[in-house]
């Protein structure tokens, strides 16, 4: 029968290089806030510019480049939790993507 101290050291050798709970948390944390940061900056950047220009093409390349890392994320999150729910949110923040980054190039090629 091993004692404490051997199925601690066992653990830990077993978990060396895996993220505990408190690590998986926080680093969860950290990427809810960057999406945020991301956004606001996105969407700041782009007015910003599009009040300077008078021009929306910069809006929506703004928008196009959040909402491809966040449905990048979403996608990534369907795949790893297998839940119905998640590809739903994934496919809609998808579509909306590429429905963004298509009027970007239209509005770059001068078409729209």
């Amino acid at each position: 029968m091993m004692n404490r101290e051997e199925i601690l050291a066992r653990s830990q050798k077993e978990n060396h290089n895996k993220l505990d709970e408190r690590s998986k948390n926080i680093q969860t944390k950290a990427n809810s806030i960057s999406q945020g940061a991301g956004m606001v900056m996105c969407v700041l950047l782009g007015a910003i510019a599009h009040a300077v220009t008078h021009d929306i093409k910069y809006m929506n390349l703004a928008m196009s480049l959040y909402l491809s890392m966040f449905a990048a994320e979403r996608i990534c999150c369907a795949v790893m939790e297998k839940n119905r729910g998640q590809w739903v949110f994934a496919g809609i923040v998808t579509t909306v993507a590429v429905a963004t980054i298509i009027t970007f190039l239209l509005s770059l090629f001068g078409i729209m």
